[in-house]
């Protein structure tokens, strides 16, 4: 089950059913559609087992363009994500260093 922080933090799409976030995605231009959707199938669907798993975004994650970091948080800001958010989960900060034991890592 997902801690209630995740829970939080989805929270802003959770309740769009599929149908619509395959609608939401067709308006994103490709590739950055693909990229958005497998983002979105991993928030909110990859929890599901197969036999209760919908179809409408599968087809989207066969493409596997990839796509810069800035085009990708814009498709997802387009599809309903909150810019804060979205920012959050494509890049990825580098972190700090720290003195381990007498070892930096």
């Amino acid at each position: 089950m997902a801690s209630k922080t995740t829970a939080t933090r989805r929270s802003w799409g959770a309740s769009v059913p599929p149908a619509e976030w395959r609608q939401r995605l067709m308006r994103v231009e490709a590739p950055a559609r693909y990229a958005a959707a497998r983002i979105i199938w991993w928030e909110f669907f990859s929890e599901r087992l197969i036999p209760v798993r919908w179809g409408h975004l599968d087809v989207l994650l066969k493409n596997r363009t990839e796509v810069t970091d800035p085009a990708l948080v814009d498709a997802l800001v387009a599809v309903g994500a909150p810019r804060e958010w979205a920012e959050r989960r494509v890049v990825v900060k580098p972190r700090r260093r720290k003195k381990i034991g007498g070892k930096w890592t």
